[in-house]
């Protein structure tokens, strides 16, 4: 989604390189991908999942230049930014109600706190917490290129006598993104990780896909740890989707290893017994 804002937004191009490099700005500890990339574009940061990518079109919303060793410093109001993030997030379903057909449903963590740092952390998904509903509408706006729908768990309720149709659930648009081109480019950055090795063994199967790891490190205050949660969207085929998948692994593993996104392993099995069974 930020990828996909920062094309709409007219902030960053199609294609435009941006070196992934420690971001060292003054006071703060270095900011860093999960490695060093060197140069990328929208896609392969999509692809490698490139943290810097992200920064940087988070501060050129704000209106920021990124100096090394310097304040960073920017020309729009902080608020400003934050809600115009939002925003286009929610639009994605992230932040809001799904309005999925069950009673309640919670929207996720929304942070109160805003300055320049935490809406770098804001635009890697650091910051606002999301749940696997919203990851899931998320994945599947992505997959149909232009709508968000609402997602339904019952198709349809009939009278249990007569056999009579009660009630049948139809798709139903909540919203349309104007940003077409710009989807489309967040699409193939999918794309070339699941036909990569950043998306793992999905690159080997015969069903083409698209798909988005995610990780991200939290202190367990009780223990003192540093813990890794594990996340991962995905669709299936990539021409005509049939299939969403999201997946959240809260507290997956301490932050010490480097075990593979269980999320995402978990994720490619299922959409396998879906293409197996097609």
């Amino acid at each position: 989604a930020t990828v996909y804002m920062g094309l709409d937004e007219s902030v960053i191009k199609p294609g435009e390189i941006i070196v992934d490099r420690p971001l060292h700005i003054i006071g703060t500890q270095p900011r860093v991908s999960w490695q060093t990339l060197g140069p990328v574009t929208d896609l392969t940061a999509l692809q490698r999942s490139s943290n810097i990518y992200m920064f940087m079109v988070a501060i050129r919303l704000g209106g920021g230049t990124y100096v090394e060793n310097a304040p960073l410093n920017f020309s729009k109001p902080i608020a400003q930014t934050f809600s115009l993030m939002r925003n286009y997030f929610s639009q994605f379903g992230l932040g809001v109600e799904t309005m999925v057909d069950y009673p309640r449903e919670e929207t996720g963590y929304k942070g109160s706190a805003q300055n320049g740092g935490l809406l770098l952390e804001f635009s890697i998904g650091q910051y606002d917490n999301y749940n696997a509903m919203q990851l899931n509408q998320y994945i599947s706006t992505v997959a149909n290129g232009v709508y968000r729908l609402q997602p339904y768990i019952v198709s349809e309720v009939r009278d249990s006598y007569t056999g009579d149709l009660v009630v049948k659930n139809t798709p139903n648009i909540l919203n349309e993104l104007s940003g077409k081109d710009s989807l489309a480019r967040v699409q193939e950055g999918l794309r070339l990780c699941a036909a990569n090795v950043d998306c793992g063994s999905l690159r080997l199967k015969t069903y083409t896909s698209a798909a988005k790891t995610g990780t991200a490190e939290y202190t367990d205050y009780a223990s003192g740890t540093e813990m890794r949660n594990n996340a991962f969207v995905m669709y299936a085929p990539f021409e005509k989707p049939e299939i969403a998948i999201s997946c959240i692994h809260s507290g997956a593993y301490e932050a010490k290893y480097n075990y593979s996104n269980q999320c995402r392993d978990i994720s490619i099995e299922i959409a396998d017994i879906y293409m197996n069974s097609n």
